[in-house]
């Protein structure tokens, strides 16, 4: 939202996101009924639609420009998210997966590259 993106846009970072979402689940061992469930698909909608979600407000506020350390002293709550991309990073690498929106969010938020720029490579390489 943050990054004032068209709906179709939004749409298909999202789908990427999700598709990533259950590749990692599958491949940890997760079952396709968790990754379909409220716990799994419900919990992905509510952070990406809910204004109130933490996460979504911490991305919003990476979306307008803001710098990692800005964006949490806006929040001055709790971001989970953020500890878990690099973790979730990790397994991608050494699984060898290819997950190009979980690493344009590790770019962003431990990279501390700029999302516009992240993003713009994003949809030049999907």
């Amino acid at each position: 939202d943050g990054m004032g993106l068209s709906p179709n846009t939004r749409a298909w970072i999202l789908t990427e996101g999700f598709r990533e979402m259950a590749r990692l689940i599958w491949k940890m061992g997760g079952q396709e009924e968790t990754v379909y469930s409220v716990a799994g698909f419900g919990d992905f909608l509510a952070t990406a639609f809910s204004d109130s979600s933490r996460n979504h407000e911490f991305g919003e506020f990476i979306g307008k420009g803001k710098t990692v350390t800005r964006a949490l002293q806006t929040v001055r709550e709790t971001v989970e998210g953020l500890g878990i991309i690099e973790v979730l990073h990790k397994i991608a690498l050494k699984e060898k997966l290819n997950l190009p929106v979980l690493a344009s969010l590790f770019d962003i938020v431990i990279q501390k590259k700029k999302a516009t720029k992240v993003f713009e490579e994003l949809e030049r390489n999907l």
